[in-house]
């Protein structure tokens, strides 16, 4: 994994936290809770705008189903970083299990003995 990777991971993954704090309950500040929030109201007036909107008047229609759409967009947006930051911190826990590995694979036996790790096998 090369730098650059290494360090968008790290981002994603302290972002999906950021969000999974701000979405918990009992936490300080929590603007994304507030905007979904908001967004919900705005969306749930719409759709009972909908019912009662004009069929002839496309442009008011189209107005409500954005709000609609705004905040499934805001909820898909919230998963997505959520999941891309499990994601990524699963990769960071490879690209480390594979460093340990390496670096174990890597002593002597004298450093083994050391700290001690099985004796190298045979099979």
């Amino acid at each position: 994994m090369d730098p650059l990777d290494k360090l968008s991971d790290s981002a994603l993954v302290a972002l999906a936290a950021d969000v999974m704090v701000q979405l918990e309950k009992g936490t300080g500040t929590r603007p994304i809770l507030f905007m979904l929030r908001e967004a919900r109201a705005r969306a749930r007036k719409a759709i009972s705008m909908l019912i009662e909107a004009d069929p002839n008047n496309p442009p008011v229609i189209t107005a409500l189903q954005n709000e609609v759409k705004l905040f499934i967009d805001m909820i898909d947006s919230a998963r997505n970083v959520l999941d891309r930051g499990k994601e990524a911190d699963r990769k960071i826990k490879e690209d480390d299990r594979a460093a340990i590995d390496e670096m174990v694979m890597g002593m002597t036996d004298e450093e083994r003995r050391l700290y001690r790790f099985e004796p190298r096998g045979t099979d």
